[in-house]
């Protein structure tokens, strides 16, 4: 079996990397251990796209179990896996919404992730683990993504910050976060704890983030040396004469409404929209003109986030 093995210290604890062929039908995969918790990660996407779709199909799946903590439940009737656990549930959200927002939404070919935790070793939670498998095994194979992204669990307790710390150095923390992002900015936060004052917060997001950079950049040196060559998808474009009917006749009341009017007036706009697509682009084309209404709604909301600090409620 080919492999390669890379490592870094992260948080005090050696993070290593194996990178094989054990899952060779896989587009990518990815084995992380930290401390004696081993998740294995996969990546695959379908060679053709599903048609008739108005969502891009990503199915992420993490999967704990009894035998990973040296457990064998069951009886000789009965040795089947329970439910995923509220832990298990909550690390597969954080693994979705921080991989989710760097797929481009116009892919139409299915894309799943699984995770599988083979070991936890009771002192390592395997969720920052788990986000970094998916992160390479999706960063080297051939499907097209926006990463790599990181994730570091940083807690607060006694005037300290502490990076992934062990599950004993978590009791009677004041704050616990685990974030996840890229590029020095966060797009997910698992948080707990008691009151704390806005800059321990704060102070907690930076030192995050600066972990999330350190593990980016040692997963990019992965990608460089061994990923491979990312896949042309076919994606559709929006039909000819769209975009300059939009910004001419529905952007300014678009703008209007969100930062003035009613928000339930945009669904009246939206028919007068897909009205006006009919009549001076043709027939057919409803599907793609309720893709592009949305997706313009979106983008003037983030652009006025981002840009000018202005949310549609008036909130800073």
């Amino acid at each position: 079996m080919n492999k390669k093995e890379y490592s870094i210290d992260f948080g005090g604890e050696k993070l290593s990397v194996e990178i094989s062929d054990l899952a060779e039908q896989a587009n990518g995969s990815a084995l992380v251990r930290y401390g004696e918790t081993t998740v294995f990660a996969t990546a695959v996407m379908s060679k053709h796209k599903r048609e008739g779709l108005d969502y891009f199909p990503l199915s992420v799946d993490y999967e704990e179990k009894f035998y990973a903590a040296g457990q064998i439940l069951g009886s000789r009737f009965m040795r089947r896996e329970g439910r995923p656990s509220e832990e298990a549930i909550l690390t597969g959200r954080a693994i979705d919404r921080t991989i989710r927002p760097l797929f481009n939404k116009k892919i139409r070919n299915e894309v799943q992730v699984v995770v599988l935790a083979l070991s936890v070793d009771k002192k390592n939670d395997p969720d920052v683990p788990a986000i970094i498998a998916a992160s390479l095994a999706l960063g080297i194979s051939d499907i097209p993504w926006g990463g790599p992204v990181g994730a570091a669990r940083i807690t607060f307790a006694d005037g300290k910050y502490l990076t992934n710390p062990t599950h004993d150095e978590r009791n009677g923390v004041d704050l616990s976060v685990l974030a996840c992002g890229k590029d020095g900015k966060i797009n997910m936060i698992e948080a707990g704890g008691l009151e704390v004052k806005e800059d321990i917060a704060v102070s907690a997001l930076e030192a995050a983030a600066k972990e999330i950079k350190k593990i980016q950049k040692f997963q990019e040196e992965i990608i460089r040396e061994i990923g491979k060559e990312k896949r042309a998808v076919e994606i559709k474009g929006d039909p000819k004469g769209m975009k300059e009917l939009f910004d001419e006749k529905f952007l300014s009341k678009v703008n209007e409404i969100i930062y003035g009017g009613e928000m339930g007036e945009l669904n009246d706009l939206k028919s007068e929209w897909l009205k006006a697509v009919e009549e001076n682009i043709g027939e057919g084309n409803n599907l793609p003109a309720d893709d592009f209404f949305e997706e313009k709604i979106n983008e003037i909301i983030h652009e006025e986030i981002i840009n000018n600090e202005k949310r549609p409620d008036g909130r800073k």
